[in-house]
This record gives C-alpha cells, sequence and structure tokens, in this order.
C-alpha cells in the first residue's frame, strides 16, 4: 500500500477553527471536488463509503486529495460483512465522538444519512455518500458538525482567508 503523506481534512479545518491557518473558500471546495470525483468513481463500480468524513480526506503537500478508510466500503448489491457484527450499537455518549461505530450502526454518526443511522443498511447506496458529502461542507462552511450540541460549539463563525 502507498504512504500517503499529508494532512486530514480534518486537521485543516480544526487548525481553521484555532485560527491557526486559514485556508481559501476556494481551496476547500477544490478538495471537496477532488472527493466527489472519487467518489463518482467509485459509484461507478458500485462501490459505496459508508464513512466518509474529514478525518478519512487526506491533502498532500501539493494539493492532491485522498479518500481514506474504505474498511467499511460496501459493493452494491453484496449483503454486509462485519467481523464484529455483535457489537451493540453506539450510546449516545459514543454518537458524538466522530469515531466509527460498528455493529448494526456502521460509520460515525455524525455524517451519517437517516436511513444508516437507523441501521436500515440495504438502503445504503450512493446518495448516502452524498448526504455526507453536504455533511463535511456544512462542517467547512458552518465551523462545525451537522448536529453537534450547541453548547459545546463556539460563538464565532467559520472564516475563510480571501
Amino acid at each position: 500500500m502507498k504512504l500517503v503523506e499529508g494532512r486530514s481534512l480534518a486537521e485543516i479545518l480544526a487548525a481553521s477553527r484555532r485560527d491557526e491557518e486559514r485556508p481559501s473558500f476556494v481551496k476547500i471546495v477544490q478538495t471537496l471536488l477532488r472527493v466527489c470525483e472519487t467518489l463518482a468513481f467509485a459509484h461507478d463500480k458500485g462501490v459505496v463509503h459508508r464513512d466518509l468524513k474529514p478525518a478519512n480526506v487526506m491533502v498532500g503537500a501539493f494539493g492532491e486529495v485522498y479518500v481514506m478508510d474504505w474498511g467499511l466500503a460496501k459493493t452494491l448489491g453484496a449483503a454486509d460483512h462485519v467481523s464484529d457484527g455483535d457489537a451493540p450499537a453506539p450510546s449516545s455518549s459514543e454518537s458524538s465522538s466522530g469515531l466509527t461505530q460498528a455493529g448494526s450502526v456502521l460509520g460515525t454518526p455524525t455524517y451519517m444519512p437517516p436511513e444508516q443511522a437507523q441501521g436500515r443498511n440495504a438502503e445504503v447506496d450512493a446518495r448516502s455518500d452524498v448526504y455526507a458529502i453536504g455533511a463535511v461542507l456544512y462542517e467547512a462552511l458552518a465551523g462545525r458538525a451537522p448536529y453537534q450540541n450547541r453548547a459545546r460549539r463556539g460563538a464565532r463563525s467559520r472564516r475563510f482567508a480571501t
């Protein structure tokens, strides 16, 4: 497997929230466009990622974009095979952690479409990844993940470099 060097989109967005750097809006949109192209290719081959989130998008030193962690990917029409399928569904405290959950609910709750979050895995398809891209775009624009507890978020809005 090729070694991928760079930073995750999660790290870039977190640094921006801390005002350590200010990525341009254009660069963020270009990064997400590359993610869309990658997923379009996968969807054309009948593969759904099912765990798209900023932590699974790597940006290289020269702007190259990689969609990482295809461990929960599913070939459309294939049954779900998860080694720890007997694991319980995530608790509410785990759901907000931003970590991948396993069991009857697969993925990262913050970025999941409703059908995936409800464990209706047979309904998960390319549209589910599109929902996740929208959730990532929301986080990039709003400065917080969708459905994040309002008490935990800062009052500042997201700022981009010009």
